[in-house]
């Protein structure tokens, strides 16, 4: 289980791979495009939790989205999956700050 909750969540894909390798290998998005698909597959696939008040500290400081359209705790795992997962294939690690 990899739980996100907290003020701060890091991973690296080192350590992802001391985790679950096939986790390693399914998370990293790599390339533009919908990710939709990709990130509901890690989801229904993998024990990923946090807590929905953690998930919004999280979302809120990209300034993407405002309070009022982070109601859909499911919809949170989503995009915190993807924001995560671009990370991971982009830099390698993902971190993120509920300050």
């Amino acid at each position: 289980m990899i739980n996100l909750s907290g003020t701060d969540f890091f991973i690296s894909l080192s350590e992802l791979m001391d985790l679950d390798p096939r986790l390693a290998i399914d998370w990293p998005i790599k390339g533009g495009g919908d990710a939709t698909s990709q990130c509901e597959y890690i989801l229904s696939q993998y024990d990923i939790t946090c807590d929905e008040h953690d998930a919004i500290a999280y979302l809120l400081p990209y300034g993407a989205w405002e309070e009022s359209e982070l109601t859909s705790h499911s919809d949170n795992m989503l995009k915190l999956i993807w924001l995560i997962g671009c990370d991971l294939g982009e830099q390698g690690e993902a971190y993120l700050s509920g300050y």
